[in-house]
């Protein structure tokens, strides 16, 4: 049964974007939202530049199926550096979270918007309460990104 994984990818500027491409010629989606971000100029004060960065730096969501993909597969994946453990094992993430993280304003990307009323991984999702919503939504909130991807990760292993 295929279900969304969270893995990291090696540090540099486009390891993320290598990883997605070799992901998707192995039929495995992959998924890093990102959202834009306003920062101050040098070289103009008081005027802003849009950047477009992660909004969980360092990770990535993968949804795929153990049974036909090894996961030894997918970290020898270029730009891959390794799936999330733990306790010691990859573990699922829960769908309700991937697809509010998908239906956010800020991070909203071309292959969620494909089969809007569709989507292959909501067979029997529990879905977010208030709360867990209000949670992501703080997540996003938050300016820094190495605060957003340790709270993010602190949120996921609270789900478990």
């Amino acid at each position: 049964m295929e279900r969304w994984y969270l893995a990291c990818h090696k540090a540099g500027k486009d390891n993320v974007f290598k990883a997605q491409m070799t992901l998707e010629r192995m039929n495995i989606m992959a998924f890093s939202p990102v959202m834009r971000t306003y920062r101050p100029r040098s070289d103009r004060p008081g005027q802003f530049r849009p950047v477009i960065e992660q909004m969980f730096p360092g990770y990535f969501f993968v949804f795929f199926d153990t049974e036909i993909h090894h996961s030894s597969k997918i970290e020898l994946c270029p730009g891959v550096s390794h799936l999330v453990r733990f306790a010691g094992e990859i573990t699922p993430i829960r769908d309700a979270v991937v697809d509010d993280v998908m239906q956010l304003p800020v991070c909203v990307q071309a292959f969620s918007r494909k089969n809007p009323g569709k989507r292959r991984w909501d067979k029997g999702a529990t879905p977010l309460n208030q709360q867990q919503r209000q949670q992501i939504q703080a997540l996003v909130d938050t300016n820094d990104g190495d605060t957003r991807s340790a709270l993010f990760f602190a949120f996921i292993e609270a789900l478990r």
